[in-house]
């Protein structure tokens, strides 16, 4: 008798949901003059305007941005390559410029006009509704304290709320922020921030805008 056929793996939430939400995420660069630069995390929400989603913190009042999208590599190209100098050392191939059509400072929120879209780059959908609490969430980030680039972080809802609050946009002013927020406990660093907060289908439920040190 012939050996028994093991049974595939149960899929993974997690896993599932990060490779439908990686191939929409983007790594934000913002030039903000003298040298200095802000990086963050954006969403491709809808390709065929080429409107890329991300935080106003992220752009700031520059007029434009530049992003890069993860390259691909492996069986059936589905691992993402996360190595932060391939996209440095590629900049002028796979930096990709961007026009910041629309703001909105009150909810830290920023739409970018692509020049271009990269084939096999997909828009995320919007999820109907907004995540209850302890629904799981998955985000995809790139922290700048991590040495790769597309960083999964996995997460539960803890709650769904409107809050005022305010954060320092850079070293010389603090803005006020008032939105719906869905606070999680997921680990968030500087340069997650503008990515997808998604849901187990891998449909957009929220933006990733900052943390709690102190909490």
């Amino acid at each position: 008798a012939g050996r028994p056929k093991s049974e595939p793996a149960p899929a993974d939430a997690g896993a599932s949901a990060y490779q439908r939400v990686i191939r929409s995420t983007a790594w934000v660069h913002s030039d903000r003059g003298g040298g200095k630069l802000a990086a963050g995390t954006g969403t491709l929400v809808d390709r065929s305007r080429r409107l890329l989603l991300t935080n106003y913190h992220v752009v700031g009042d520059v007029r434009r941005a530049t992003v890069y999208f993860p390259e691909f590599e492996g069986r059936e190209a589905k691992r993402a390559i996360a190595d932060r100098k391939h996209y440095q050392d590629r900049a002028g191939k796979l930096g990709i410029g961007g026009e910041v059509v629309e703001l909105d400072k009150g909810a830290d929120l920023a739409l970018v006009r692509l020049d271009r879209v990269p084939e096999g780059i997909a828009e995320l959908p919007l999820a109907a509704d907004s995540p209850d609490p302890g629904q799981s969430v998955h985000s995809i980030g790139n922290p700048g304290k991590s040495g790769a680039l597309w960083v999964y972080t996995p997460g539960k809802v803890r709650q769904v709320y409107t809050k005022k609050w305010k954060a320092k946009l850079d070293e010389r002013s603090t803005v006020s922020f008032e939105a719906k927020v869905i606070e999680t406990d997921s680990p968030t660093n500087p340069g997650d921030s503008g990515g997808p907060l998604a849901n187990d289908r891998g449909e957009l439920v929220g933006v990733t805008q900052g943390g709690a040190l102190d909490a």
